[in-house]
């Protein structure tokens, strides 16, 4: 029997290629959770607070949105229902395991979301390029930007698939899922803006006084299956509006492109539009931008954006999100490299879009070309492509923090349980299983990473206890001033 025909009709079968993209998540995301050596300071942050649950849920929704918390919360008792809650290892598994749960999850939606949009073989060649770039790896990490993701992309395709239906139900649907997102980041209320512009465009193709009043009804209901999992985590927060938008309604002032000299923005348009198009290219590896781009430039084309309604919500969606982080790099002065996740989950099937478009000019132009099939181009590109980012998928998480197990295995086999440690990064004292303090004045000993820039005084030597280095980074553990007796 060839292989080549079977292979044809497996990949026609319709859960063929979203369980082949699932298993090999899987299998890549327990190859990263066994292969970590420290997970991230702000997974340590997110573990503390998971930690403090049920009873610190007000206080977290103070400073914090709750649903990442209660989701390492949920998963530490799920898994480890007989296990001690002291234990960090298993707080650490446990939400390593959850976290690519939810990628998954979110591949699975994105598999949706592409196979409406684009053909099947695109959308599984440009999630299969989005698996091994170095940003999925966070996958893996105690963050939330994949659980982000996750209810972002199921809510966008619960929106698209009722495009066709236009049921009320289904819009609600949409909105409940965007308002259980908010509560892992507050960026997902934009699925509340797509709905507007879906229901416009409903009314201005008919408009009609009764129209207008069932678009008035849809829209409060909408508003209700929004607010059925905010409105909890709002009781309880000091303020309802993210603490980033204040910087980022400054950023969008007439001054927008020429700062005033009364409110400055941390960053100018011009710099922060660098900033995304250097972290976007980083991000895609150099190598993938120009099919990344080609296929853009091909998938937006006005003639055929004007038939479908499906590919303008993904046009609406990618220009948000690339508003949205500019506003936050000007605004804000910084934002962090994997935030642009969303923008280029929903837009990686470009990327095999552009490598068959230029596969196919090859073949038609180039006669070097002429007696390759199309396809065969395409594979060879795609594994190209791939290929490239291999070396840098197979780099466990924060490889380079190892001397950070070494200080604290020693920290724990020589320093008392109830000694309380004040440190640069968290990480230390929280593998070491030891308080950390808030500040050195209530510590019993200081941790000083010197490869950060700190503004504290370098430590007396009869006060360091020990010392570790990895040749980038130098680790000096010393007793505080109040412990030096």
């Amino acid at each position: 029997m060839q292989i080549s025909p079977l292979i044809r009709r497996m990949t026609r079968h319709k859960w063929f290629c979203p369980a082949v993209l699932l298993g090999l998540a899987a299998l890549l995301g327990v190859y990263h959770i066994s292969r970590t050596v420290v997970i991230s300071e702000d997974g340590v942050l997110y573990i503390k607070m998971a930690q403090t649950l049920p009873g610190g849920y007000a206080e977290i929704c103070r400073k914090f949105p709750p649903g990442f918390p209660m989701l390492l919360y949920l998963a530490r008792k799920l898994a480890f229902l007989s296990a001690d809650f002291s234990v960090n290892l298993s707080w650490i598994h446990s939400s390593q395991t959850a976290v690519l749960l939810t990628q998954l999850g979110a591949l699975f939606f994105l598999w949706k979301i592409g196979c409406r949009l684009f053909r099947p073989v695109w959308t599984f060649a440009g999630l299969l390029i989005l698996l091994v770039l170095p940003i999925s790896k966070h996958g893996c990490d105690v963050l939330r930007d994949w659980p982000h993701l996750l209810f972002l992309s199921a809510a966008f395709y619960a929106l698209l698939r009722n495009l066709e239906k236009q049921s009320l139900l289904g819009w609600m649907v949409s909105a409940f899922l965007g308002g259980v997102g908010y509560l892992f980041r507050p960026e997902c209320a934009q699925i509340l803006l797509y709905l507007a512009v879906v229901l416009s465009i409903l009314f201005w193709k008919q408009r009609t006084a009764a129209n207008a009043g069932r678009l008035l009804t849809a829209a409060v209901l909408i508003a209700a299956a929004w607010l059925l999992p905010v409105l909890p985590y709002w009781l309880y927060a000091d303020s309802i509006l993210p603490a980033k938008l204040p910087a980022m309604v400054r950023s969008i002032t007439p001054d927008f492109f020429s700062p005033s000299n009364t409110l400055p923005p941390k960053t100018s348009f011009p710099t922060a539009l660098f900033d995304f198009l250097q972290d976007l290219t980083e991000n895609f590896l150099y190598i993938l931008l120009p099919f990344w781009l080609i296929g853009l430039l091909h998938f937006f084309r006005i003639k055929y954006l004007a038939k479908n309604l499906s590919r303008i919500m993904l046009t609406v969606f990618l220009a948000v999100n690339v508003f949205l982080l500019l506003s936050l790099y000007i605004g804000w002065g910084y934002i962090c490299r994997r935030h642009i996740l969303p923008f280029i989950a929903l837009s990686c099937p470009l990327i095999p879009l552009g490598i068959w478009l230029l596969s196919y000019y090859l073949h038609c132009q180039s006669s070097l070309f002429l007696k390759v099939q199309t396809r065969r181009i395409f594979v060879g590109c795609l594994m190209i492509a791939v290929l490239t980012a291999a070396p840098k998928l197979a780099k466990p998480l924060h490889y380079d923090k190892k001397v950070y197990l070494q200080a604290a295995e020693w920290i724990s086999e020589h320093i008392e349980p109830s000694a309380r440690i004040f440190a640069d990064d968290k990480r230390v004292p929280f593998y070491a299983e030891r308080q950390i303090a808030s500040s050195e004045k209530d510590a019993d000993y200081r941790i000083l990473i010197t490869s950060r820039k700190s503004a504290t005084n370098s430590p007396s030597a009869d006060s360091i206890l020990q010392t570790w280095s990895n040749g980038k980074i130098m680790i000096q553990f010393c007793k505080t001033a109040g412990s030096i007796k």
